[in-house]
């Protein structure tokens, strides 16, 4: 039987085998872990930087979109509030990091100088930790009220235009401290990998690459959901068209934040800055960066110029998975060298923390959807969002 548009977005059999994957693929790690237990921490922190800024992409989607009152994504919003409520998970999968701190940053207890001062002193597990629970309060709070807000919007409830102006204040106001929260992330789990090393454009280049991950993974779900029913006769070739659009903007963003990241280290050519970029451009990881150069920018430069593949929603899906896979290799590329400095060395513990973490926050969300209209059809704005059109 045909799903009714705006039903049940999740599947029970598609949450039990993303469960199970996610399982599997935990307990396989943690029996890694026991063998080669640094090997198994940065594997995990790669699946989880890679997880959580498709989550954390999502949460920035979401209060842009509310902030500037664009009509357009309505019909995808809840696609959006789904992918950013798997925090609440994230939170506690964080956990695992923290117990992998000596092993991600053993200079921290070196005599060495690099590990002495306000550095190591700022990277104390407990200083750490504290910080940790600030940007996750301040992410979940931020998601779980826009969730709130909009369900009770699709409830029925009274004052529909009071609770749309309660999410676009919010959105508003919160975006500096959700900005503010990611960067300083970034600074703390993955910069900071590389001691002494430092660039202010970091946390920029991340959260461009964050928004091109999840707009790739949004026009994914879009093109799923259609086809099952939920969005049938409800998303139309506009949308794909707004969506491939923004993430066009978004894709040249990332690699205007790349090269300006390396221009201005190239240019001011200190050896504490060049170091990051130097183990990059030399051995295998420098075949790694000229893929992120041909298949995360030049290839979809490319191919999301065309017009007309913005308007097909199978390809633009299928530039969206090509993406998502390169969004990996960057994270990768940002995190592995640290481990492996002299070239890149693929491990199964790296498959094993993607599907352990992927699979248990997709069935999380997934499970967290069911009972729930699939389209924000409570906004006031819905109407409009149905008749968008860039024709």
């Amino acid at each position: 039987m045909k799903r009714p548009p705006g039903g049940q977005a999740g599947r029970p059999a598609a949450v039990r085998v993303l469960a199970a994957a996610g399982v599997a693929g935990l307990l396989l790690l943690l029996a890694g872990a026991l063998a080669d237990p640094r090997q198994a921490a940065f594997s995990y922190l790669t699946a989880y930087a890679y997880v959580l800024t498709l989550a954390l992409g999502a949460l920035f989607f979401l209060m842009i979109q509310r902030a500037i009152g664009a009509t357009w994504s309505i019909v995808l919003r809840r696609i959006a509030e789904r992918v950013a409520g798997a925090l609440p998970l994230l939170t506690a999968l964080f956990i695992p990091v923290l117990l992998a701190w000596p092993r991600l940053f053993p200079w921290l207890d070196d005599a060495a100088p690099q590990a002495a001062g306000p550095e190591a002193a700022y990277l104390a597990p407990s200083l750490a930790a504290l910080r940790a629970a600030a940007y996750f309060a301040v992410w979940n709070a931020a998601a779980a009220l826009l969730l709130r807000w909009s369900l009770r919007q699709d409830a029925g409830g009274p004052a529909p235009a009071a609770l749309a102006r309660r999410q676009r204040i919010l959105a508003a106001a919160g975006l500096p401290a959700v900005a503010f929260a990611f960067t300083f992330a970034a600074f703390d789990w993955l910069m900071s990998l590389t001691p002494g090393w430092a660039s202010t454009i970091f946390g920029v280049y991340l959260y461009a690459g964050a928004m091109v991950g999840f707009l790739s993974l949004l026009s994914l779900l879009a093109l799923r959901l259609e086809r099952q029913g939920p969005l049938a006769g409800i998303i139309t070739v506009s949308h794909y068209h707004a969506l491939g659009k923004l993430l066009f903007t978004f894709l040249v963003f990332w690699a205007y934040a790349a090269f300006a990241q390396l221009l201005l280290i190239w240019i001011a050519d200190l050896p504490r800055e060049a170091t990051w970029f130097v183990t990059r451009s030399a051995g295998s990881w420098a075949a790694v960066s000229a893929l992120l150069v041909a298949g995360h920018f030049l290839a979809p430069f490319f191919a999301l110029l065309s017009r007309e593949l913005k308007r097909r929603p199978a390809a633009l899906a299928a530039a969206g998975a090509w993406l998502l896979a390169m969004h990996y290799v960057d994270v990768y590329w940002i995190v592995m060298p640290a481990l492996h400095p002299a070239g890149i060395r693929p491990h199964w513990l790296d498959a094993a923390a993607l599907a352990g973490l992927a699979g248990s926050t997709a069935a999380f969300a997934f499970r967290r959807a069911r009972g729930a209209p699939a389209v924000a059809r409570g906004d006031p704005e819905y109407r409009r969002s149905l008749g968008f059109s860039t024709s």
